[in-house]
């Protein structure tokens, strides 16, 4: 059986983020692991948006990079201000 792209997105991101739950600070997003993935929906306008949000998430030094389900990816930071 086959899922959807869609429902692959959500649980390669939710993978991501229970394989990144145990660690201190920021939970960045892996984007080349996304571009390799979801290589239709990672334009690289996404990719940009992928790194750009895990710096804000850095930089705030707690939080998680959530992969929203859309194509192209889009990206926010849990904590953003």
């Amino acid at each position: 059986m086959r899922l959807p792209s869609r429902h692959l997105s959500f649980v390669f991101a939710s993978t991501i983020a229970a394989a990144l739950a145990s660690g201190c600070g920021a939970r960045l997003a892996d984007c080349e692991a996304l571009a390799a993935e979801e290589p239709a929906c990672m334009t690289e306008a996404a990719r940009e948006d992928c790194l750009d949000t895990n710096a804000e998430c850095a930089e705030l030094g707690a939080g998680e990079v959530l992969v929203l389900e859309s194509c192209p990816l889009q990206f926010s930071c849990s904590q953003a201000p």
